[in-house]
This record gives C-alpha cells, structure tokens and sequence, in this order.
C-alpha cells in the first residue's frame, strides 16, 4: 500500500560541499526521498572545482538550490551561509559524502514535538541521534555515538557529542549561539553543540540510527591527523574558562596533554610543541615539552601524561 504524501516539514537542509560531484547525487536523494520531506534544500558550493555545479543543475527542478563560495572558506563558513541565507524555521545539517535515512526528519520531528510537552519552548530543542558506519565493502556497522539530552553544557565541555548528519536545530537558536565558528576547522560539531548549549540549547537524543556515515578514501577532515589535532586544542583553549570552572584545571589540562601525548607517540614532535604554546606551567607541561624537544615518543606516555596533570 503507497503511502500517502506527507506535508514537508518547515526545515531548510544546509549541505556544505566541495569537490564531491562524485558524492552529492546519493546525498540528495536521500534527503528528497524523506518520509516527512524538508521545505527547503540548500548545497552551499564551498569553491569547488570540480563540476559540482553542473550535477547539481540537475536537482534544480527538485528543488534543490545552490548558493556559492567564490574561494574556498571552509565547511563552516558554508554552513553560516547555508542557515543564513534559509527560509525555514528550522535547519537540518548534512555533510556532502554521508547518507539519510528514509525517517531521519520524520523521527526528530515527532521527537521534538514529544519534547516540547514537557514545558520548554519548541525552538530551545536541538534534535540528533545515532547512525551507520558504512565500510567499504558495504558492510554497516553501527555507530557508538555518546546520549547527550537535555541542558547538557556541562557534559559537552567533557568532550565531542552530536554529528551534523544527525543535527537539527532551530534558526531562532543558531541565531543566539551567534552562528558556527569559522576559524573551526575540525571537531566543527564539537565546538557547535558547545555554542548551542551555552545558548540555552535543549538536546533530544535519538537512540535510532538516522543517518549513514559513508567511510571513503577522498579528502576528510577526520584523515587530516594534524589539523585534527590542533583543531582539539583549539577549541579546548576556546571554552577553557568554561571546562575549568566546571570540571577544574586538571580536567582541562588533562585533555590538552592526551592530544599531546597522540602527537609524542605517532612522532609528530614539531605538533606537539605547538599544541604546548600558551599552556600554563606546570609539571606534566614541562615533561612533556621536553619529550617534544628531545623526540620522545614511546608508548604510554598518555597514561604517565594523565596521571601528572
């Protein structure tokens, strides 16, 4: 038995993308093929130079529309252009080589109004969830991704929570956390949520699997091991006021050392040493810029970095 045409949903989809005419055709489909439909399809092109451009000429009668990036600025930046330049009420993020499940927006639609009964306003809700890791022979593999529900800033300063797939958040919000970061340029959602909590965000976790993250040989954030890296401590030196007065210097300095301590063991000493700048003093800072200097990168030297902090 078909099913009947359901009304789209007040929600403007933000696909940021660059060179991946090869990717954004699967991409699409799954998010035209929703059960609840979004209003509103964005592709912000982020400078590309491949022909991106001309396979999304083909979605235009889908309506499907494409904003431009003259230069290269970031996944972030296409993001804040996206949800800027959007009609709807609501902003549904997507990443470009990643896949939907057919009732991912139906799901967090049905669970953000179960939410707002409770009492809060609809708009102060951010909706995520689970999703599939889908390996190269095609296999999918559930992923572990951690709950993170309810007024959660304290639990989000601890550590990365919800993925873009899976985001869903109102304008109205976004508008108060002041946007994404652009300087961000890895652990984006990490340093989004942050913003969205500390601007009153309320989180509803998903336990089901929405989204389906595609693993590839291309060009990934996630493979970009130093910029990675960097990007961490960036963000921990960012909300450092915040992660200290909530759980305490050690805390603080605790993550910061286990980055260091990634970069010591895989002999990334230059990286390390940069990861150091602007750190306060202190014992296992010490240690651990003069195992950067001298090119020490043994294993265990997390554990030993972590019980020092």
């Amino acid at each position: 038995m078909t099913r009947p045409l359901q009304a789209a949903l007040p929600v403007s989809v933000v696909i940021p993308a660059r060179n991946r005419a090869w990717a954004l055709p699967a991409c699409l489909e799954s998010v035209l093929r929703q059960t609840r439909p979004a209003a509103e399809v964005l592709v912000v092109d982020d400078g590309s130079t491949d022909n991106t451009a001309e396979v999304l000429a083909g979605f235009a009668d889908r309506g499907v529309r494409l904003l431009r990036q003259n230069a290269a600025r970031g996944a972030q930046a296409a993001r804040n252009l996206g949800w800027q330049q959007a009609s709807q009420a609501w902003v549904a993020f997507h990443d470009s080589d990643d896949l939907w499940l057919p009732e991912k927006l139906e799901r967090q639609w049905d669970g953000l109004q179960r939410a707002a009964l409770l009492g809060a306003s609809l708009e102060d809700h951010v909706a995520h969830g689970n999703g599939l890791q889908r390996n190269p022979d095609g296999s999918d593999h559930p992923m572990r991704l951690p709950v993170i529900e309810g007024r959660c800033l304290d639990r989000l300063l601890a550590g990365p929570g919800p993925v873009f797939p899976a985001l869903l958040v109102s304008r109205a919000l976004l508008v108060r956390a002041g946007g994404l970061d652009e300087d961000c340029t890895a652990y984006q959602e990490w340093d989004t949520a942050i913003r969205l909590a500390a601007a009153g965000g309320i989180f509803v976790h998903l336990p089901e699997a929405l989204f389906v993250w595609v693993r590839h040989e291309g060009e990934t954030i996630s493979r970009d091991g130093d910029r990675a890296l960097l990007a961490y401590v960036r963000i921990l030196h960012r909300h450092r006021n915040a992660i200290v007065a909530t759980h305490g210097e050690r805390h603080w300095r605790q993550a910061l050392l286990g980055r260091v301590a990634v970069a010591l063991q895989s002999g990334r000493f230059e990286v390390a040493l940069r990861l150091l700048e602007g750190v306060p003093a202190h014992r296992s800072v010490h240690l651990a810029r003069w195992l950067a200097v001298r090119r020490v990168g043994r294993r265990g030297l997390g554990r030993l970095l972590h019980r020092l902090a």
